[in-house]
């Protein structure tokens, strides 16, 4: 293995041709590069390689030099990233730059096509090419052409299906595909089928922790210390590259839990309550989503709304659609939770429109109960995690994928906190807006408020008059009539 550091790297030269297993400084620049990093590169022709490591380490710079390495031998490559945005501003802007270091003459303006998210070489290398998909999109790489070899971006977030359609359009360069798995590991990756293959293939694991990268500093490996508790199963994962096994002592929401939520059969009686509560976490206009969720009793499964690049106005106007379900399942919104941090236009429309519960929510303030709980924030998405234990049901896949991300810290004075939102929205690759949504629904009563195990025909019984011998249910200590 080279040695790491200051590597001088020979200036590209069309016509010289590399030794057999020769190792790829011959190309480029003056490149400072750590020794797990030059080691993938020298393995450059493995059939199958795997860097695991963990954040920061220096993983899509390694696999765009691997890219570039293998279009310079005239190899048309698929490369995969979670989403557009990974891919085109992080792993091609990479390419690029490396493309037009080693070669002064290449044009990106003439070989790359970032509609199509193609980028071609000069007419010498032939049809020599990297063009991507995202995971984002499965199916929209099924009419791609043959590739040589196939590079998986923080293959950990790639779902299965797409996997199994990269892979399929890889027909190799010679008798066996040419593959590359980079990533840190998933918290909680559905099919774990990037933690298969680490196991599966331990010769051709290269792995490496957030620290190994030397040009590092210290200020910020302390502060990855700091911030993913050092000693954790979250700084396991994320620092020091492990793959954790099962849940995890400080997963929030355990997959089992969750799992079952998914697939508990729905009755009206899940959803048998008088009143029901929305959450509103807002974006405006930011790269997240505003998302408007509502929750009957145990049952949340058909109530979510995602808009983006909508103002007050328009997102009160959702809201009111809202009240519109409700009213047509004979159940009184009791209260409409806004998040703070952008909400507060929302807020003052839907005051001026007459609505009176309306509450502003900081996740930041202090906690009803602050012996146990830092902040709102933690508080509402433990009384979220009481409400599954109770049989909760929810239906939306990237509802349980965002929960699932959720990692607790126990700090000072034994008192619960979640991880910051920026790691849980790195990790996923966009905000966790609907979770947040889903958590506002419980501010203002805890996990059973609002809760009642009747039948809808009881319920419309009441709200009609006709109660008969039907008893009055209780909710707290206040009759659940109006």
């Amino acid at each position: 293995m080279p040695s790491s550091g200051q590597v001088q790297w020979r200036w590209y030269d069309p016509e010289w041709e590399p030794e057999e297993n020769d190792s790829p400084e011959y190309f480029g620049v003056d490149a400072p590069m750590s020794g797990f990093q030059l080691e993938f590169l020298e393995r450059n022709n493995d059939p199958l390689l795997i860097l695991q490591t963990g954040v920061g380490a220096g993983k899509t710079r390694v696999a765009a030099w691997s890219i570039v390495l293998k279009m310079l031998d005239g190899w048309r490559v698929l490369a995969i990233a979670q989403n557009s945005k990974a891919l085109k501003n992080v792993l091609y802007r990479d390419i690029l730059k490396i493309l037009m270091t080693i070669m002064p003459d290449y044009r990106p303006d003439r070989y790359y096509n970032k509609t199509d998210g193609h980028i071609g070489m000069p007419p010498e290398f032939g049809d020599a090419c990297c063009d991507g998909g995202t995971d984002e999109n499965p199916s929209g790489i099924l009419g791609y052409t043959e590739y040589d070899g196939v590079v998986f971006d923080e293959a950990s977030r790639i779902c299965l299906e797409m996997r199994n359609n990269a892979e399929d359009r890889n027909r190799g360069k010679g008798i066996v595909p040419w593959v590359r798995y980079l990533s840190s590991p998933n918290m909680e990756q559905p099919e774990m089928w990037f933690a298969d293959e680490c196991q599966k293939h331990p010769d051709c694991v290269i792995h490496a922790t957030s620290l190994d990268n030397e040009f590092t500093t210290e200020e910020y490996k302390a502060r990855l210390k700091e911030r993913y508790v050092e000693g954790s199963d979250l700084y396991n994962q994320q620092v020091l590259g492990l793959i954790v096994e099962g849940d995890g002592t400080d997963a929030a929401f355990l997959r089992a839990v969750l799992q079952n939520s998914m697939n508990i059969p729905f009755s009206d009686r899940f959803a048998a309550t008088m009143y029901c509560a929305i959450g509103v976490d807002c974006a405006r206009f930011g790269d997240d989503n505003t998302v408007i969720c509502i929750r009957f009793g145990y049952w949340c499964g058909d109530a979510l709304k995602v808009l983006h690049g909508r103002d007050s106005y328009e997102i009160s106007d959702a809201i009111d659609d809202f009240y519109m379900l409700a009213r047509a399942r004979r159940v009184v919104v009791r209260r409409e939770n806004v998040d703070m941090a952008y909400g507060s236009g929302v807020v003052d429309v839907r005051r001026e429109k007459g609505h009176r519960n309306v509450n502003e929510v900081g996740f930041g303030d202090g906690p009803a109960d602050k012996e146990h709980y830092l902040n709102v924030r933690a508080e509402l998405y433990f009384r979220a995690k009481a409400w599954f234990n109770g049989g909760g049901i929810i239906r939306d896949e990237k509802l349980a994928e965002e929960l699932r991300a959720q990692r607790y810290q126990i700090i000072k004075e034994n008192k619960f906190k979640l991880v910051d939102k920026d790691i849980i929205k790195a990790f996923l690759g966009r905000s966790p807006d609907r979770s947040d949504a889903f958590a506002l629904t419980f501010y203002g009563g805890g996990p059973k408020a609002d809760l009642l195990n009747v039948s809808v025909d009881e319920i419309v019984s009441e709200r009609t008059g006709n109660r008969g011998n039907t008893p009055r249910k209780r909710v707290g200590k206040k009759f659940a009539t109006r």
